[in-house]
C-alpha cells in the first residue's frame, strides 16, 4: 500500500534561525515608498493590521501578507503597484525569515522517495505556497513534495481541523485507493501539529528534539532525530 507523509515545514523540514517581521516591512519601504513617506509613518500604518494577527490566535484565521496587507500600502501612499506580486511575496519572506536545511533532512527525504512514499507539506505561514515552493527549490528539495498547503492560501491555520481536512481531501483525490489510515503527519509543535493532526485522526509523529512532555498522553510516535523517520516508516 502506498504511504503518504504530510510534513510541517518550519522547524521540521527547514530549521528556523530567526524571524524579524520589521526587516521585511523595511525592505518593502526601501523598495517602493522611501520617496513618499518616512519609515516611521510606514511602520505606523503597518501597526493598524495588528488586530488581524491577534484575531488568528483565537479563531485560527490566517493573514496572507501579499494579499491582505501589501496592496493596501500602495493604495494608502499612492504608489504604483509592481507587476509581479508573487516575486515580491518571496522577496519579503526572505528578508523576514532566516532558515536552513540540515543534511540529515535532505538524505532522509531522498531515502523516503526511494521507497515510493508520496510527500506533502502543510504549513502555517503568512506567505503563499508558491513562495514556500521557491524556497524549497532554492534548497534543492522542492521535487520531493507533491503539493504545499500554506495557511496563507486558505485563510485558516493549524491546529484548525478545517485546514487539515482541506489537505486530506486533496491528497485522497491525488492518490486513488489511498485511505486516511495510510497517511502519517510529522511536525514539531505540540499544539498546532500533534494536537491538530491527531484531532482529525491522522497517525502522528512528533519531531520532539527538545524532549518536551506529551502532556495529553496522546497515542503518537516520538522521534528526536529526523533520520529516525526511515525506520519508523519501515515498521
Amino acid at each position: 500500500m502506498k504511504k503518504i507523509i504530510i510534513f510541517d515545514l518550519y522547524d521540521t523540514v527547514l530549521k528556523d534561525i530567526s524571524f524579524e517581521f520589521n526587516d521585511g516591512i523595511t525592505y518593502l519601504y526601501n523598495s517602493f515608498f522611501k520617496h513618499v513617506c518616512s519609515l516611521s509613518a510606514f511602520i505606523g500604518y503597518e501597526e493598524e493590521f495588528l488586530p488581524l494577527y491577534e484575531k488568528r490566535k483565537n479563531d485560527y484565521s490566517e493573514v496572507c501578507l501579499i494579499r491582505d496587507e501589501v496592496p493596501l500600502f500602495f493604495e494608502k501612499f499612492k504608489v504604483a503597484k509592481p507587476e509581479n506580486f508573487e516575486q515580491l511575496d518571496y522577496d519579503i519572506m526572505n528578508r523576514m525569515q532566516k532558515v536552513t536545511l540540515l543534511e540529515d533532512v535532505r538524505s532522509t527525504l531522498n531515502e523516503l522517495q526511494k521507497q515510493d512514499i508520496q510527500m506533502y507539506i502543510l504549513s502555517n505561514s503568512i506567505f503563499t505556497g508558491k513562495s514556500a515552493r521557491q524556497l524549497l527549490h532554492d534548497f534543492g528539495i522542492s521535487h520531493y513534495f507533491n503539493h504545499i498547503f500554506s495557511s496563507a492560501d486558505y485563510n485558516i491555520r493549524k491546529p484548525s481541523k478545517q485546514f487539515y481536512q482541506i489537505a486530506i481531501s486533496k491528497i485522497l483525490s491525488d492518490n486513488p485507493g489511498v485511505k486516511k489510515e495510510d497517511m502519517l503527519y510529522v511536525g514539531n509543535d505540540y499544539i498546532t501539529d500533534v494536537i491538530g493532526a491527531t484531532s482529525v485522526g491522522l497517525r502522528t509523529i512528533w519531531y520532539n528534539v527538545n524532549h518536551l512532555p506529551n502532556r495529553n498522553m496522546l497515542d503518537i510516535i516520538e522521534i528526536d532525530d529526523f533520520k529516525q523517520l526511515v525506520k519508523v516508516i519501515q515498521r
